[in-house]
């Protein structure tokens, strides 16, 4: 397994190495997996993916199968090359997008009047290299590429637009718990004050 790790200077040393580390503990957790089953439960629907068998009383689905020790091997030589590959794309990509940057770039001593594109550092080619392998290598068994998104945002869009965006993306999935007292209670008498907090939480009514 080769890591193409990219030595330059930047202005964004904490996210770089944020995404970089991030990138190989990717690399080597994929290869911990043999084998992948989907294993449902027949009588409530519940999926589970396992690298072990699933119980007799599940169906079971072979996602992926257990594979020789030169299987493997031939497998990750194809994806190193492939990462090799994309890496490098992504490396051309950046150093012509800095020669542009160069010759367009006004006078020494002169400032300049339009602000800095991040969408075209080198920063952003990387978290977008590595969000792109998250996205070929994630299974069930290893989680989504939610922090890999983020790091995308804040290295294309800025600490500021990248913090209202994962804010909003956070928001949409959390799950909030009412901690109010249950007010639809048919066997048991309410105190004062459990019938105070009912009458304060909205769409509350107490059963009478």
């Amino acid at each position: 397994m080769h890591l193409i790790v990219f030595q330059r200077k930047s202005c964004m040393p904490n996210i770089l190495k944020t995404i970089l580390a991030s990138l190989l503990t990717l690399m080597l957790s994929a290869n911990a997996v043999a084998q992948v089953n989907k294993c449902k439960d027949l009588k409530t629907g519940h999926i589970t993916y396992s690298d072990a068998a699933c119980p007799k009383s599940d169906a079971a689905t072979k996602i992926s199968g257990a594979r020789s020790s030169e299987e493997l091997s031939t497998e990750r030589k194809r994806a190193s090359e492939a990462q090799e590959q994309t890496a490098l794309r992504f490396q051309r990509e950046a150093q012509a997008t800095q020669i542009q940057a160069v010759s367009s770039s006004p006078a020494r001593g002169r400032p300049s009047a339009t602000a800095v594109d991040l969408s075209k550092s080198y920063e952003c080619s990387t978290a977008k290299y590595a969000l792109e392998v998250a996205k070929n290598r994630a299974t069930p068994l290893n989680g989504g590429t939610d922090s890999y998104q983020d790091q995308v945002d804040m290295a294309c869009l800025g600490p500021d637009a990248a913090a209202k965006i994962i804010a909003a993306r956070a928001g949409a999935t959390k799950i909030i718990i009412n901690n109010a007292p249950r007010c639809r209670l048919a066997t048991q008498e309410l105190t004062s004050g459990e019938r105070d907090a009912c009458a304060l939480n909205e769409g509350s009514q107490l059963n009478r």
